[in-house]
């Protein structure tokens, strides 16, 4: 990734509720952990520890596989130059192709929270 902030920044967005493994309704599936991990997100990050809603119960696990995500599928979208951290947000939030998708709401959020941390790329 691109820096050690675009995780912190990601799960500021995300909430980071104060019970880390806890899961959310999201879309007709469960969004776990302090970066609202769904199951197929854990699969394409390669299923670190023991299980994807026991990995979201620990913080070290989820950075582990939003690193992992973000390694696999962060050039996607820029033809393999470095993401920013615009990229990491929408494919964090929007798969794989998530750049090439318009997510303003999302970013908007992201773009907040990076100005009130010192600035996105």
């Amino acid at each position: 990734m691109e820096s050690a902030e675009t995780p912190t920044r990601l799960l500021k967005v995300e909430g980071c509720e104060l019970v880390v493994g806890q899961c959310n309704e999201d879309s007709g599936s469960l969004s776990c952990g302090p970066y609202q991990i769904k199951e197929p997100y854990y699969e394409d990050c390669y299923s670190p520890g023991t299980g994807w809603q026991p990995c979201t119960m620990y913080m070290e696990c989820s950075e582990v596989c939003v690193n992992a995500y973000m390694d696999r599928y962060g050039t996607y979208c820029t033809s393999g130059a470095t993401p920013v951290c615009k990229d990491y947000a929408q494919i964090h939030n929007g798969g794989p192709t998530g750049c090439r998708m318009n997510l303003p709401d999302y970013w908007g959020k992201v773009e907040a929270c990076c100005n009130t941390v010192g600035g996105c790329d």
